[in-house]
């Protein structure tokens, strides 16, 4: 399955919003990926995806190309 939405993420502190185009594929009942892409400008082609979320069912992982940094958490028992 696939899904494509619009999100905005907004940061209270620093007072700013932050727009994404989200792709989400769901490719197993324990596998799925949603990258976050800023919306390109009229004319020009989307860039690369800004952060990607990856769910294994049992690991979280988490990649942040702005800060470079990859991030990994278990779920559940």
């Amino acid at each position: 399955y696939y899904a494509k939405a619009s999100m905005t993420e907004s940061d209270p502190v620093m007072k700013r919003e932050s727009k994404f185009d989200v792709s989400i594929w769901l490719m197993s009942p324990t596998l799925a990926r949603m990258d976050m892409a800023k919306p390109p400008a009229p004319g020009k082609d989307p860039g690369p995806a800004e952060k990607m979320i990856i769910s294994t069912g049992k690991t979280l992982y988490e990649y942040d190309l702005g800060r470079k940094t990859r991030t990994r958490a278990a779920l559940g028992p």
